[in-house]
């Protein structure tokens, strides 16, 4: 699944190979040989983009929940959005909803939003956790 996901370049030929002989369960090698070799059909699957993995290492390396403000902040620091308006502080927000986390939550399931008084919070779901092992 790994070849799959992190085959940019479609160079990585998944394979499985069937041995030619089982010798059992002495301790020593239990296969001898190559029998067949079966390629496995390749499927596409995706990861988010670059943007949204280091938003989550962003959240990640919070603790896993940070408010909208600060994240909003970081987010124009390491230039994962880009503001260019008139009204720069309503349209980092919008920027950071349409570009980050709208896709963090809704398509990748990684994150929720909460808002606990007058401050929303974006949270690290379980899929979020297990997706920032090893995506990042």
């Amino acid at each position: 699944m790994a070849s799959m996901m992190f085959n940019d370049d479609k160079n990585v030929n998944p394979f499985y190979v069937e041995a030619k002989e089982y010798l059992g369960f002495s301790g020593k090698s239990i296969s001898k040989g190559i029998k067949d070799i079966e390629y496995i059909p390749t499927y596409e699957i995706q990861k988010p983009e670059d943007r949204h993995i280091q938003a989550l290492k962003i959240i990640v390396d919070s603790g896993g929940r940070i408010s909208k403000k600060e994240m909003a902040k970081i987010a124009v620091e390491k230039k994962l959005i880009i503001v260019n308006a008139e009204n720069e502080s309503q349209a980092t927000f919008a920027s950071l909803d349409k570009g980050i986390i709208s896709a963090l939550e809704n398509q990748w399931g990684f994150v929720k939003v909460n808002k606990i008084g007058r401050t929303r919070w974006i949270e690290i779901t379980d899929e979020g956790k297990h997706a920032s092992e090893f995506l990042i």
